[in-house]
């Protein structure tokens, strides 16, 4: 049986050795070609002599250099932690004989340029054991634990490729088990012949297309692997001896860090005003009609976002209401010019108070808040304005509605003293010149 545990993220142990993945790997791609080529293009033998699967958009690809050595590197971008959008090497810790300039045509061939690696994982044999760079906390997968795991063993690689042709062809009959996994051990041994090709040819494979295909691989018997191992690399390029500049994604990723881990420097609370007795009331006014107790959430400062429930956690959708002849012309607390389709001037919903309210509690010196969270109860009212940080009970969708552009200006119009400790990260210095991560201040930005 298989060992399917893998560590998160995976450890270099965890990946099986590189002739398994290779036999496979290899496996897989001759019966896709038995197919048709329509199905060779996502597992094939390249014509550098690296192996490539592709996984619905995610992939990899296994290349033998210097002899004995093997680099796996792939893209499979399924974590928690997107590992395009935070500044990492994941060639830091490489050695000089890497292929670099076969990894560089990779990359291009991936779509990245020089603000971010296509790559989500990059491990190295040195003919003995794996190997890979050293991951910052933040990372909690690289993804390579949910690409290989289909070639660790012959009972994952017998599943998988089960699972492939019965995907490939609907009407396809099963393929016995038992000849999946004779192929599978004879490969292993690289000593596949055509009898083990013949149930194949049974079902329609173009079995010369899969022939070819485990020659070039060199699991044919008496085969050996068609294309020559790359040259090993002599030097590690410069630009690989640091993390490579960031995008506006990255940029944000390591604000976003850093504002969640903050806290707000203390600020006295802003005076009474009209404005927030409007929003308090329109609030009440909702918490009455939904058993007294609310809570509305807003963001502010890009595109508006809003959160507004109950106590039991149901989603409210303040409706529009038309202003009585008593409250025209000037409408609710001298709010104007809020209007339905129809041009009839509507009461303004608690986004509209909560824009005005933010209006006049900005301050010259001490900034102005980006969130607001009110809670009304039957007994009390609970504000909290935020100005430096994202509390815990942000959610995703609160914390992005706040641009760069937006906390860039608010920083400048704020005096030194009220610019929270990671203002630094708001340099555009830092796209090209990263930290190596969100806490690590580096010296050109001291």
């Amino acid at each position: 049986m298989c060992d399917n545990d893998f560590h998160l993220p995976a450890l270099p142990s965890d990946v099986p050795h590189p002739e398994t993945l290779w036999t496979f790997g290899v496996v897989k791609a001759a019966l896709s070609a038995g197919m048709d080529q329509t199905w060779a293009k996502f597992a094939h033998i390249a014509e550098d002599g690296s192996l490539f699967l592709d996984l619905e958009g995610n992939w990899w690809r296994l290349a033998r250099f210097d002899c004995a050595r093997f680099l796996l590197i792939g893209s499979n971008f399924r974590n928690t932690v997107d590992l395009r959008d935070i500044p990492l090497n994941l060639f830091a810790d490489a050695p000089a004989a890497l292929p670099w300039e076969w990894i560089a045509d990779i990359e291009s061939v991936g779509g990245s340029d020089s603000r971010s690696s296509p790559f989500s994982f990059a491990y190295w044999w040195d003919g003995a054991r794996w190997a890979r760079s050293n991951y910052p906390d933040s990372v909690d997968a690289d993804g390579v634990e949910d690409a290989i795991r289909g070639y660790c063993c012959s009972e994952q690689a017998a599943a998988d490729l089960d699972e492939l042709l019965r995907w490939m062809c609907a009407d396809l009959p099963a393929v016995a088990d038992g000849h999946l996994r004779e192929l599978l051990a004879t490969a292993l041994e690289r000593r596949v012949e055509q009898s083990h090709l013949a149930p194949f040819a049974d079902l329609s494979f173009d079995i010369a297309a899969v022939s070819e295909t485990l020659r070039a691989g060199g699991i044919l018997a008496n085969s050996a692997v068609a294309v020559a191992p790359m040259p090993a690399g002599t030097s590690v390029p410069a630009h690989r001896l640091r993390v490579p500049r960031i995008d506006d994604r990255q940029w944000w990723q390591l604000v976003e860090t850093a504002m969640h881990a903050a806290t707000d420097l203390g600020r006295p609370t802003p005076p009474d005003s009209d404005e927030l007795r409007a929003l308090l009331d329109s609030l009440r006014g909702t918490a009455d009609e939904h058993g007294g107790s609310i809570t509305f959430i807003t963001c502010m400062g890009g595109a508006t976002t809003y959160d507004l429930r109950t106590a039991d956690g149901t989603q409210v959708i303040p409706e529009q209401r038309v202003l009585t002849e008593a409250e025209l012309p000037y409408g609710t607390a001298g709010h104007t010019g809020l209007h339905n389709a129809e041009g009839i001037p509507i009461a303004p919903d608690p986004t509209d108070l909560a824009h005005e309210l933010r209006a006049v509690e900005s301050h010259r010196r001490r900034g102005t808040w980006f969130l607001l969270r009110i809670r009304v109860t039957p007994t009390a009212i609970d504000i909290e304005r935020v100005y430096d940080h994202f509390p815990e009970w942000t959610t995703g969708y609160l914390r992005c509605a706040v641009g760069l552009d937006v906390f860039i200006s608010e920083m400048r119009r704020r005096s030194n003293e009220w610019r929270p400790g990671w203002t630094w990260l708001l340099d555009k210095k830092l796209r090209d010149n990263p930290p190596v991560d969100a806490f690590t201040r580096p010296a050109w930005a001291r």
